[in-house]
């Protein structure tokens, strides 16, 4: 009894449809694994005519390594005993040109549940398989990348949770992309500028390129606990529609650069043998100071500390003995004031302190509280005691001063305590 599938009766309505179908090759395998039909969708597709492949072995449509193998043999027993087969691969044509193609083999039975054959279907994926292929080739190549280079990269989806870490950002942070994907990144990140808000809420500013750098602060924290600060960019990643799908944040630790950094603005503005501001440093705060003045019509004073008897102390001891005097004292005047005020050495053993938002009263005191302080002091040195004195003049910082006028008017009151016995505070009644 012959039990191959009939072929598609040209009547039938399912049998115009798949004489229409262009875009699938759509034909009837017999139980001895021949093609017995073959729509127009198949001969466009795989260049063979009816007249030409009906009654061959369905194999022929294989590549060589394939039938070698018995593959076209072990899809229909696969379909025979599953009763549909799918899969995707390289498929040959009619010029022995290969295309991607997805099949599916579905066993066919009659009314009497007798199997009979097989139907066939199968689909050109060749440009999705290209364009696939392209797709992985360029995200390995991408993936080269992110991983040769030196800096840290950190892909965030639009909500905010971290999708990826390259190896560097996984060595600066301790932690894998397993470990942390689908966390919200502030929970690697800190952006200083904006501590309280969620990630999401940040994303929108991330994606209009924002910077991390001295001005605009960052800190990764690590797994460990500790934090180090990073400079570095985020871009905006756009979806198909223009739309925000997150962003890529590129960075690298600069924590012993600012560090560096850091120590050698303050070397330049403090004094290596007191730790106290320098000339340097002093000249730009007693500008701030003088910009406020103006600015709020706030009161300021500039007191300036003139040391008596020091030379005495530096002939009869030694320089290193003045150089300790100079250090205690600059402790000793440390303990007086305010947090700030400001306590600079400006040379030699010539001392000033400026007081912001100061009245006149306030620095009449405080300046007393100076005198009195360096006049209590001893300094024991090697068995030996020293003391000294100072000789304090102050001046009020006026609205249209200049930084040479307000220093000026303290040296000369100052130079006027000294002349009139030293130990003492002058403070003009008129500036």
């Amino acid at each position: 009894m012959n039990h191959s599938p009939k072929p598609f009766d040209p009547q039938h309505p399912f049998a115009l449809m798949v004489e229409r179908v262009r875009d699938y090759a759509i034909f009837l395998i017999d139980l001895d694994g021949r093609i017995s039909s073959w729509n127009p969708g198949a001969a466009q597709m795989k260049g063979y005519q009816p007249a030409e492949i009906i009654g061959r072995p369905f194999g022929v449509l294989y590549p060589e390594e394939s039938r070698k193998a018995g593959i076209p043999e072990q899809n229909l027993a696969e379909a025979c005993r599953d009763g549909t087969y799918a899969d995707e691969g390289w498929r040959r044509k009619k010029d022995g040109s290969m295309f991607w193609a997805l099949i599916e083999i579905i066993k066919i039975t009659d009314a009497d549940g007798v199997h009979s054959g097989y139907c066939k279907i199968t689909k050109d994926l060749t440009q999705r398989k290209l364009l696939q292929d392209e797709l992985r080739r360029e995200k390995e190549r991408a993936q080269v990348m992110l991983n040769a280079i030196g800096d840290a990269v950190l892909s965030v989806g639009p909500d905010g949770r971290i999708e990826f870490l390259n190896p560097k950002a996984e060595q600066l942070s301790g932690w894998t992309t397993e470990a942390l994907q689908g966390h919200d990144f502030t929970e690697l990140l800190i952006l200083d500028q904006t501590p309280d808000e969620s990630g999401q809420a940040l994303i929108a500013q991330l994606c209009q390129g924002q910077m991390f750098s001295e001005e605009c602060p960052a800190v990764l924290k690590t797994r460990n606990g500790a934090r180090c600060v990073i400079d570095g960019v985020a871009a905006p990643i756009r979806d198909a529609s223009g739309g925000n799908a997150g962003c890529v944040i590129v960075f690298r630790d600069v924590t012993q650069t600012r560090e560096h950094m850091a120590a050698l603005r303050h070397q330049a503005t403090h004094d290596a043998l007191t730790g106290l501001v320098n000339r340097a440093g002093f000249d730009e705060r007693l500008q701030r100071s003088i910009d406020r003045v103006e600015a709020s019509s706030t009161s300021s004073a500039l007191i300036y500390i003139d040391l008596d008897g020091f030379k005495a102390v530096n002939d009869s001891a030694g320089h290193q003995a003045g150089d300790e005097l100079l250090r205690r004292l600059g402790e000793v005047l440390s303990a007086q004031i305010r947090e700030r005020d400001t306590l600079a050495r400006l040379g030699g053993d010539e001392f000033a302190l400026l007081l912001d938002g100061c009245t006149r009263s306030i620095a009449q005191v405080v300046a007393e509280k100076a005198r009195s302080a360096i006049d209590e002091f001893t300094l024991s040195y090697n068995g030996r005691s020293f003391n000294v004195a100072a000789s304090i003049g102050i001046t009020m910082i006026d609205l249209e001063d200049t930084a040479l006028d307000v220093l000026q008017r303290a040296d000369q009151a100052s130079y006027a305590a000294k002349s009139s016995g030293g130990n003492r505070v002058h403070f003009p009644r008129l500036n």
